[in-house]
């Protein structure tokens, strides 16, 4: 925690906010608008400075009011897109770890973005289910944790009733930079042609990769 804390000293001194008295930081959070700095640097080019980011935006879910958070949903799960899917293991691992403590904060507010909100299942589900295969252990083993927090039991029939949202990603990814990814991708698609494939997918599986593959690989 304390290199996470440098890290966002760091943060703050280039946006021109010093802070003061270390021991009364989290007292001038709002009066900073840390929350909106913090956002804003999920994207950074530094990765030690997105993972301070995840990681100190994890510690606020539980200091501020879930509403301080939550009114950012929309900013937070696009960026979420992006980043769990990155080349850097270490984003990905803060990201899911960050996503995990937001989600269930969410259930606790009596809040299923699985249900109300279409953009986190057609950007942010289908990299969760991704990340389950990915060989590292810290990613792979927080990812099933989180996949079955958000769909149970449940995870075939979500994964058939958005089977291109899924299918798309994994073909995508095949193309990665990352060797990780393309392994997890394989192990995906593996997964998805023999416990969620159906006959009437066929000629619309055909078409997709006919256009993922001219658009990802040429």
């Amino acid at each position: 925690m304390d290199s996470t804390k440098q890290i966002l000293f760091e943060i703050l001194k280039d946006k021109d906010i010093m802070i003061l008295y270390e021991e009364t930081f989290f007292q001038q959070i709002e009066s900073i608008n840390l929350v909106s700095i913090l956002l804003e640097n999920f994207d950074s080019d530094n990765i030690s400075s997105q993972c301070a980011s995840f990681e100190m935006m994890q510690l606020l879910l539980n200091i501020l009011s879930f509403k301080q958070i939550y009114q950012y949903k929309s900013f937070i799960l696009n960026k979420l897109s992006t980043t769990l899917i990155c080349f850097s293991q270490q984003v990905r691992f803060t990201s899911i770890n960050f996503l995990t403590e937001f989600y269930q904060k969410c259930l606790n507010n009596n809040i299923n973005l699985l249900n109300e909100d279409e953009n986190f299942i057609k950007n942010v589900l289908n990299s969760i289910c991704l990340n389950r295969y990915v060989p590292v252990e810290g990613i792979k083993n927080n990812s099933l944790k989180l996949w079955k927090l958000v769909v149970g039991n449940n995870g075939i029939f979500i994964i058939k009733k958005n089977f291109l949202t899924f299918y798309d990603l994994y073909v995508k990814e095949l193309g990665s930079t990352s060797h990780l990814t393309r392994e997890a991708s394989c192990r995906c698609l593996q997964e998805l042609f023999m416990k969620v494939y159906e006959p009437s997918y066929k000629n619309l599986i055909k078409v997709r990769f006919n256009y993922l593959n001219r658009k990802n690989f040429t």
